[in-house]
């Protein structure tokens, strides 16, 4: 502490300038739906698809990739919209969706949840007449 006072005094500034812009505050764990960032997706799914990631990108080594993904009524889509590698879930928010793995057809619709593990959704299709919003997280 010594030195940082003649460090100081020899700088002709205060000691507390050397402590500017530094602030005490633990970081937000609160993050902006309006915040979120876009994502792209397959040219082939443009139009019935559209999602926002949730975490900010400077939250890129954090362990879950939420995003709030909306398929559009009518929306037929021919393939899982993500590149698939690990486990995912998804809570349906509101709307209704049939998927179909292993060919086999599910449906799920509002406050159920869909937890992939090594599947990969062969189609999606929301053949209601509202949009189907899902909480979707990749597990890293």
């Amino acid at each position: 502490i010594p030195a940082l006072f003649r460090l100081a005094e020899s700088l002709s500034i205060g000691v507390a300038s050397f402590f500017e812009g530094l602030s005490a505050e633990r970081p937000s764990c609160v993050y902006r739906g309006q915040d979120g960032v876009g994502v792209g997706v397959e040219k082939t799914l443009k139009g019935m698809v559209e999602g926002v990631r949730l975490l900010p990108p400077d939250q890129g080594d954090a362990p879950l990739d939420p995003y709030v993904l909306k398929i559009e009524p009518e929306g037929k889509l021919f393939s899982h919209f993500f590149n698939h590698k690990g486990e995912e879930m998804g809570y349906v928010l509101s709307g209704t969706l049939a998927l179909w793995v292993d060919g086999q057809r599910q449906e799920a619709g509002p406050g159920d949840l869909i937890y992939l593990r090594k599947e990969t959704p062969e189609q999606w299709e929301n053949s209601g007449d509202s949009v189907a919003e899902l909480l979707w997280v990749k597990i890293r």
